[in-house]
């Protein structure tokens, strides 16, 4: 039941601290964006770039993709037996990757904003491109709880001979 909770939980986040994900959401675009090497500056939830501005609503704070990996975190630490330190990475890795991947697609919609390819930006915003970075952001998660499996299995094996 706990697992089924992070599907509808979204919908109980209060909106003063989605509007401060969605404030970091933009600080974190303009940041890529800025670092990638546009000329770009920030307004609260508005990134502007010389050819045209986006601004992040509340629908693109990240925090849906957010809980979702903070979902997939619960059923690996349910699954697995992992060690203290390890049960309480995984969600914070969880949640970090679906922040920084959305960020990069906001950045991404803000760069097909600047090129003025509003079909482009229809297919990243709403249509299957928006998935797209849903499954970027399980595939990176999935690679860390591989990761962490690796360590402990490594860790077992030397620890059954050493006993032997």
């Amino acid at each position: 039941m706990l697992v089924l909770f992070f599907l509808g939980a979204p919908k109980l986040v209060p909106s003063l601290l989605i509007s401060q994900v969605t404030l970091l959401t933009a600080k974190l675009a303009a940041f890529i964006l800025w670092y990638t090497g546009f000329e770009v500056t920030r307004s609260g939830m508005n990134i502007y770039l010389p050819t045209g501005s986006i601004e992040v609503a509340s629908g693109c704070s990240g925090i849906e993709i957010i809980f979702q990996q903070l979902g997939l975190a619960l059923i690996f630490i349910l699954m697995f037996p992992l060690n203290k330190q390890h049960k309480i990475l995984a969600p914070i890795v969880a949640a970090i990757l679906g922040f920084f991947v959305n960020g990069v697609r906001v950045a991404l919609m803000g760069v097909i904003v600047a090129k003025g390819n509003q079909k482009a930006f229809e297919y990243w915003h709403h249509g299957d491109g928006s998935l797209i970075f849903s499954m970027i952001a399980v595939i990176l998660f999935g690679l860390f709880c591989w990761f962490l499996l690796n360590i402990n299995e490594t860790k077992n094996k030397k620890l059954k001979s050493s006993i032997r």
